[in-house]
């Protein structure tokens, strides 16, 4: 008998330890990406400042580090590989960050999939700078790295059938929702960076936009990944201001969410959330449920496209943002309330150049919820077009 109410007792205290985690936790990661930039100029060339900014409230940092940066005479004096090294034994993660984050056709930072030319590479070729890559990694800082972000963002099918064949588990792309990709390979999207060439003037507008997306994103996901870029993260970008931004914007979300925001990395945030899937389920079958966006059409496209929504109940407010592939704002449109229903927005970015971009829609429902999606696009200028290419990618 007292064997049989230990069971139950065990049974109450795991459902209320899990219920807990799904009303009251909410998922922090940080992910800084081009880990090292070639820049010089900004010294020192370390991440020590920016780790130590973020320690300070207990956050963690999964530092996105391109391989064959590695191995060039800027990392010659062993620093780099030192730093990443102690990095891990404290706590944070070391991502695989491409190979060497440029494409072999057009020459651009995009790496697994020329969008200027729309042009697939083979599973071997792509294989072999994971492989590469990885390598790279454990020989110099003695990892073995099972997250992975693609260079600009830009992967497909082939890219993640590589992926899990070397033994890779989770990707952190954006485009895509909180969800696997393909069987064994989970992908946490990153949100906007806020600090890419931040400015004085920008710093408070930012940090307040910021806070807002922030709110949004937990509120629908249960967690939020805030991404950064070297080397705006050094000490000698403009007098250290975006480490003094990271702290103020750190400080206001522990003073806002307290014990329920948890600070973790890439991969311990996959974990969790797997480990806890049933609520995971139940937050995508309600925004599926609710909001669903096409992919723009046609695409590529020279002109104009059009995006196709759709809502399954009334919003108070739709609107959404347009980004270079640098994560830059580059159109914002506010689009109102909005009864259940489909509908179309026309888009025709005259002066923006040929390239890949990606639009988010961001859903204010009119019982409080809050739903995000994201797609890309490319822009091809008749310049591209006259070049006949063959469209054959199959996203």
């Amino acid at each position: 008998m007292r064997k049989t109410h230990l069971i139950v007792l065990w049974l109450i205290l795991l459902f209320a330890a899990t219920c807990s985690f799904a009303q009251d936790t909410l998922l922090f990661v940080i992910r800084v990406d081009d880990i090292l930039s070639r820049n010089i100029s900004l010294q020192p060339r370390s991440i020590t400042p920016f780790q130590q900014t973020v320690e300070a409230v207990g956050a963690k940092v999964s530092w996105s580090v391109i391989p064959h940066r590695l191995q060039e005479a800027e990392n010659n004096d062993g620093q780099l590989r030192a730093e990443l090294a102690a990095t891990v034994q404290q706590g944070h993660e070391v991502a695989q960050h491409g190979y060497m984050h440029i494409c072999t056709l057009c020459g651009q930072y995009h790496e697994f999939y020329c969008t200027t030319y729309q042009q697939a590479f083979t599973y071997e070729q792509q294989s072999a700078w994971i492989s590469t890559g990885r390598q790279i990694l454990q020989d110099s800082v003695g990892i073995t790295p099972i997250s992975f972000v693609p260079p600009s963002h830009v992967a497909d099918r082939t890219t993640y059938n590589a992926l899990v064949d070397q033994g890779f588990n989770l990707i952190s792309t954006s485009g895509y929702n909180l969800s696997e990709l393909r069987e064994g390979l989970f992908n946490i999207p990153p949100g906007r960076d806020y600090t890419w060439e931040l400015t004085s003037e920008q710093y408070n507008a930012r940090k307040q936009e910021a806070l807002a997306e922030i709110e949004s994103v937990l509120s629908e996901q249960g967690i939020y990944t805030l991404l950064f870029h070297d080397p705006f993260i050094r000490q000698g970008y403009e007098n250290g201001l975006v480490l003094q931004w990271t702290a103020e914007l750190l400080d206001s979300l522990v003073s806002i969410y307290g014990t329920r925001l948890k600070f973790v990395t890439l991969s311990q945030a996959r974990d969790m959330l797997l480990n806890n899937s049933t609520q995971l389920a139940h937050r995508q079958k309600l925004i599926l449920k609710s909001f669903e966006l096409s992919q723009n059409f046609p695409n590529p496209f020279n002109g104009q496209t059009r995006i196709h929504y759709y809502l399954g109940q009334a919003a108070r407010n739709v609107s959404v943002r347009f980004f270079d592939a640098n994560g830059r704002l580059i159109e914002a449109i506010n689009l109102g309330q909005h009864l259940a229903g489909n509908y179309w927005l026309p888009w025709n970015p005259v002066n923006l150049a040929s390239g890949f971009y990606g639009y988010i829609f961001e859903v204010r429902f009119n019982d409080g919820r809050v739903a995000r999606k994201s797609k890309f696009c490319t822009i091809l200028k008749q310049s591209v077009y006259e070049k006949n290419i063959v469209y054959s990618v199959n996203f």
